[in-house]
């Protein structure tokens, strides 16, 4: 009998051993496991962070329920003075720069990149090199290059001018502008990046065709590559207009807000 027991035991560990194996080794069990992390992420960081926000926006500094907050708000945005008015105000700058600059100008550049012009490989590592360089490596060497003291000052000094004593972000009539064209000399990579994956993917047949039909760089550009890399520009330019509110340079590098150049992100 005890042998029989010891057998009945023996198989019944070896059912919950298949049944656990069997489990683990299932699809479904892979994709739980896989999608737990990324879904407890964004249930912790994206989910809970803006049912917080909704509801202090209808919460005093006291605990109060009130909508006191929203008139506060509307108050600040119609004062010119006000911090808020200028955030709002930098904010479209930055965004206005990315859209009409930045989109732009990648597009030009990946374009001669794709055409593989003289000297493409050095451009392509210049233009990825602000992925690739921590930004404050990049920020430090800016502001000694705009500072009273820098390479831009030297520059200015040839031509007679110069730069005012407290530097280019030390003042708020240039601060922003300054940040701005930061943003512009550093803000390629990324959409080179994109662009030159969906030029790669035009097919090499459609280019050889037009150059036999005498078709120029111009031409090749507007009327063939843009079209047929299309949905990729417009994926580019929904996620900029999705993300308008967040537009912003590095302003807590630069001046930490100071001198009018505070963002709605910062």
């Amino acid at each position: 009998m005890d042998k029989i027991s010891a057998t009945k035991e023996k198989v019944k560990q070896i059912k919950k051993g298949d049944r656990f194996s069997k489990i683990v080794s299932s699809p479904g069990f892979f994709l739980t496991v896989m999608l737990a992390l990324p879904i407890c992420t964004w249930t912790i960081f994206w989910l809970y962070t803006r049912l917080s926000s909704i509801l202090l926006a209808f919460q005093l500094p006291s605990g109060d329920w009130s909508l006191n907050t929203f008139a506060s708000f509307f108050d600040r945005l119609v004062d010119p003075n006000n911090a808020l008015n200028i955030a709002v105000r930098n904010t479209f700058v930055y965004f206005g720069t990315s859209l009409l600059f930045i989109l732009p100008g990648s597009l030009v550049i990946t374009y001669f990149l794709y055409k593989k012009v003289p000297g493409h490989g050095i451009y392509r590592a210049i233009f990825y090199f602000p992925a690739i360089v921590p930004q404050v490596v990049y920020v430090s060497i800016f502001i000694e290059i705009v500072s009273p003291w820098g390479t831009l000052n030297s520059i200015l000094g040839w031509f007679g001018g110069s730069i005012p004593a407290a530097g280019l972000l030390g003042s708020p009539d240039t601060a922003t502008w300054t940040i701005v064209a930061y943003v512009i000399w550093t803000g390629f990579c990324g959409d080179i990046l994109l662009f030159g994956g969906a030029m790669s993917r035009i097919p090499a047949e459609v280019i050889e065709s037009a150059k036999l039909d005498g078709c120029g760089m111009w031409r090749e550009l507007v009327s063939m590559v843009l079209p047929l890399m299309f949905p990729t520009i417009a994926t580019v330019v929904v996620f900029t207009c999705t993300g308008i509110f967040s537009s912003s340079g590095p302003v807590l590098l630069m001046t930490g807000g100071e001198f009018e150049t505070t963002t709605i992100a910062f």
